[in-house]
């Protein structure tokens, strides 16, 4: 078959096959077609398929649609489709929160305050976990600020998600933000310092980072290294050894 007969019959299989698996692989092969979607001729189709996917009986699908559909750049068109859909479907985070990531990359700042809104409004860590991910493409300070209160959560899983999007934005910031760098490796050394397996194997490698010498990072990493053990450890203390390492090559 050719690829136009193929994706029609992709389109189909995701609209009417009983079996959610099914549905949900259509959906998976139907993700990279969506790409220029907003504006190529005769791709949108392929577009609002996976949208309607998102209104699938099976949570397994409607996961898989949003996650094609903001796995590619798209057009505050989608944006706005997105949006609409998560207003109307407020229970559903889990769809929801794989959504954000095309509000957030519309760079448009209501969609951008309104990831940060719908984030705040979540009383479910994981929803907040899933969610939060979406800020490491924003590029305001709003969404910063957020990142850097959620790096102290309480809960583990939503502190873990935020330091790993602290360091996408850090990649970013060291070069246009060089005067944020303290601010960052305050976030890293809490995350250090409060003996949490998975936020200290988060903030180890962040560490490493050469801006961070002259604030203190190597003894701060060596001091974190002693408050920890193997064989329950050994996971953030091979990422400290690693990062000290780094330090002795430069």
């Amino acid at each position: 078959m050719g690829d136009g007969d193929s994706l029609a019959l992709l389109r189909g299989i995701l609209s009417d096959r009983p079996d959610w698996r099914v549905r949900a692989n259509a959906a998976r092969a139907l993700a990279p077609h969506v790409a220029r979607a907003d504006s190529a001729a005769g791709s949108t189709t392929n577009l609002d398929v996976l949208f309607t996917g998102l209104d699938d009986d099976s949570p397994h699908v409607r996961l898989v649609a949003a996650q094609g559909l903001a796995a590619q750049p798209g057009s505050p068109l989608r944006a706005a489709r997105a949006l609409a859909w998560i207003r109307a479907n407020d229970t559903d985070w889990r769809t929801s929160a794989a959504l954000l990531p095309i509000l957030v990359g519309s760079q448009q700042n209501e969609m951008i305050d309104y990831s940060q809104s719908w984030l705040r409004a979540q009383t479910s860590p994981f929803a907040l976990a899933a969610g939060i991910a979406a800020l490491r493409a924003a590029d305001d300070d709003a969404a910063l600020g957020l990142l850097f209160e959620k790096a102290q959560d309480d809960d583990t899983r939503v502190a873990y998600a935020a330091l790993d999007a602290l360091k996408a934005r850090w990649k970013r910031d060291q070069t246009a933000k060089p005067n944020l760098a303290p601010r960052y490796y305050a976030a890293f050394e809490q995350a250090l310092e409060r003996r949490d397996l998975a936020t200290a194997y988060a903030a180890a490698p962040a560490l490493a980072d050469s801006t961070f010498a002259p604030l203190g990072a190597a003894p701060l990493l060596q001091r974190g290294y002693t408050q920890l053990s193997a064989p329950d450890d050994i996971e953030p203390m091979g990422e400290i050894v690693r990062a000290l390492g780094t330090f002795k090559r430069d």
